[in-house]
């Protein structure tokens, strides 16, 4: 999310919150707001995820 209330939305659905600093709101906000992980670019997101989804055993 870009904002700090997308942060606490995650929180209270018991999920991990991802802030992109594109967008409305600031770095500081959602660092304030407790985000998990904090993104500068569109393509930082899918080696995040891939790097939060946990791999399947062969």
């Amino acid at each position: 999310g870009d904002t700090e209330n997308d942060v606490r939305a995650a929180k209270g659905a018991g999920a991990r919150s991802i802030g992109v600093t594109w967008g409305y709101g600031t770095r500081d906000s959602l660092e304030a707001a407790g985000v998990d992980h904090l993104i500068e670019t569109p393509e930082a997101l899918p080696p995040l995820l891939r790097a939060l989804t946990p791999s399947k055993a062969a």
